[in-house]
């Protein structure tokens, strides 16, 4: 892993920015960055009431006398991954064409530099470190992206959910887990129906 930078890891003890919103998004200068964004039919209601009704079972069994807000943030990641993965919605993102659009959009900002990306069906995970404002890239990494989508599928409307989902890396082995899971998320797709780049380069 050498070619990530030495110090990529979030810095407990240095200035964290937080733009702040109902979902936190920290930011450091050159710290990497686990970034989710998803297509905005890629949870219908009915996906998303399951979700929150699996939440509740959970938490109706976790011990009452602690403080189980970590456990259940890591639940809903887990049960979100689980349903994103399902294929849910138009799934626009199976079309070579609208990948090859992202990963261009993706490759052009210069303050940015993305290492791991996969682009499923209908969602996209990418590991990156930012030079400047990571909140001001991605969202104009989707407004260009729907933009250009929209056209070339002869659509209107929202491309993209509204809000992105992102985590600072805290440390080698989070950094390993995170390259793990993005390797193996497209697992059971046909090959055909994802892009995966792994260390700049895709396979």
């Amino acid at each position: 892993m050498a070619f990530f930078p030495t110090d990529a890891f979030l810095d407990k003890f240095a200035p964290i920015t937080d733009y702040g919103s109902k979902i936190p998004h920290w930011y450091q200068p050159g710290k990497l960055q686990f970034v989710t964004i998803r297509l905005a039919d890629s949870l219908p209601p009915p996906a998303l009431e399951k979700i929150k009704n699996e939440l509740s079972l959970y938490e109706q069994a976790l011990k009452v006398d602690e403080d189980n807000s970590r456990k259940l943030e890591i639940h809903y990641r887990r049960l979100l991954q689980e349903y994103l993965d399902r294929g849910y919605g138009d799934c626009i993102l199976r079309d070579g064409k609208c990948r090859k659009v992202i990963v261009e959009a993706i490759n052009f900002y210069k303050d940015m530099e993305c290492y791991d990306l996969v682009i499923m069906p209908n969602h996209l995970h990418f590991l990156a470190a930012f030079s400047s404002n990571h909140k001001r890239v991605i969202e104009n990494i989707k407004h260009y992206t729907a933009r250009v989508l929209n056209r070339y599928l002869q659509k209107s409307g929202a491309v993209w959910q509204e809000r992105y989902w992102d985590r600072m890396i805290r440390n080698e082995r989070h950094l390993l887990n995170t390259r793990a899971y993005i390797y193996a998320n497209p697992k059971d797709l046909p090959r055909e129906d994802y892009t995966l780049v792994m260390g700049g380069k895709e396979v």
